[in-house]
């Protein structure tokens, strides 16, 4: 069996909030979430959308990260369940 180190240098506050993340451009979408996880320099979000793999760039909106843009830096595909994690640019 293996263990998997945490690895990540900052506390992490667990939340249930609602959100909206957007894509730019053309071929823009706009994407319910639930934060579910929050640092000072990302989130964890579930959502609905395959479509958001590493590397993309989203506004995010919620209540408690206010409106920023953050990059995808993980998606994981677990049946139905979709779950990214962010690193919010500004």
């Amino acid at each position: 069996m293996s263990v998997t180190r945490d690895r990540r240098s900052e506390s992490r506050q667990r939340t249930e909030v609602e959100g909206i993340l957007s894509t730019p451009g053309p071929q823009s979408l706009t994407i319910p979430c639930r934060l579910t996880e929050v640092s000072d320099h990302g989130f964890r979000a579930a959502h609905d959308c395959a479509a958001l793999i590493a590397g993309t760039q989203v506004t995010a909106e919620s209540p408690l990260v206010g409106k920023v843009t953050a990059r995808v830096i993980w998606t994981a595909i677990m049946g139905n369940h979709i779950e990214s994690g962010f690193y919010i640019l500004s």
